[in-house]
């Protein structure tokens, strides 16, 4: 406010950056997850967003899973637990709840009038950057359809 934004962008602005952070969060852990070698995640025992999912959500491989995350210093272990991740659909959710986030994100600037707003934009589009790129890498465009479906409750 002290910027001259009036108390609904203030408003907005804070709201945009609660969800900003969840994004970075997000991000975050779905790079520790995939990491080589193991980051502090896996060797602490840390219950990110991937890991903790490919915990608790019912798949053929969960138990491999815990055994394999408590021996995430062997590369090959690391290997196939991430491996894991994937087809169990830990990384794909963590992408899922990007999206929704960067959709969330663009509604909230989108609610009041920013005379620069192109700063927060690149704000957003620096965290689903990554995504974007591996969705570019295997030939898939931009998976709009994913941004009109909530989350699993899981």
């Amino acid at each position: 406010m002290l910027g001259g934004a009036t108390k609904d962008q203030a408003e907005a602005i804070k709201r945009f950056g609660y969800i900003y952070g969840e994004m970075v969060q997000i991000h975050d852990d779905l790079n520790d997850a995939m990491e080589t070698p193991a980051s502090p995640d896996w060797l602490q025992e840390r219950s990110s967003l991937p890991i903790l999912y490919a915990q608790i959500v019912e798949h053929p491989d969960r138990e491999k899973f815990m055994e394999l995350r408590h021996r995430s210093m062997d590369p090959i272990c690391l290997r196939e637990a991430q491996s894991i991740l994937i087809r169990c659909g830990a990384v794909s959710y963590g992408i899922h709840l990007l999206l929704q986030k960067r959709k969330l994100a663009q509604e909230t600037l989108n609610l009041v009038d920013f005379y620069q707003r192109t700063g927060l934009e690149n704000l957003i589009e620096e965290v689903i950057r990554p995504v974007m790129k591996m969705f570019e890498a295997i030939g898939l465009e931009y998976p709009e359809v994913m941004l009109d479906t909530p989350p699993a409750d899981d």
